[in-house]
């Protein structure tokens, strides 16, 4: 499931400089190359994915706002890349800041709100209220007659 689309990019930035990033070097610029923006979207959902895997379930199935910026800010920095274009100072540190933050998620310090799976790793408790699976670490002492613990 996609955290964002071509949409998504222009809503934020607008269909100017969305059609000007994601245009190939022999293409005028006034139109947004959807294809180009999914493949850019692609690469940073992958990304995003690979630091919320250390504590949810990915993919989300619906993502919280947070990590649509993040795949956003990404993927615009993906598109300002190449074809004779070089990221902004400003693209360059909201990649960065982004990328921080999703190292701060994926160490716990950052939670992300209503995410399912939340904490993979993270042990149940005995009722199991977090909804993990519950599991033993060791067998059952059966007695001498293999009928039954001890």
């Amino acid at each position: 499931m996609a955290y964002a689309t071509p949409a998504d990019l222009v809503a934020k930035w607008g269909d100017t400089e969305i059609a000007r990033l994601s245009a190939t070097a022999d293409a005028e610029a006034l139109v947004v190359d959807a294809a180009r923006c999914r493949t850019a979207i692609a690469d940073a959902e992958a990304l995003v994915d690979s630091h919320l895997r250390a504590r949810y379930a990915v993919p989300l199935a619906d993502p919280p706002r947070e990590v649509v910026l993040a795949v956003l800010v990404i993927a615009r920095h993906e598109l300002a890349q190449g074809e004779g274009r070089e990221p902004t100072t400003q693209m360059i540190e909201a990649r960065k800041e982004t990328l921080a933050w999703l190292a701060r998620v994926a160490k716990g310090d950052v939670r992300i709100a209503g995410a399912p799976g939340s904490d993979v790793g993270a042990v149940a408790d005995a009722a199991g209220a977090d909804g993990g699976a519950l599991f033993q670490d060791r067998l059952p002492t059966i007695d001498a007659d293999g009928r039954g613990f001890i």
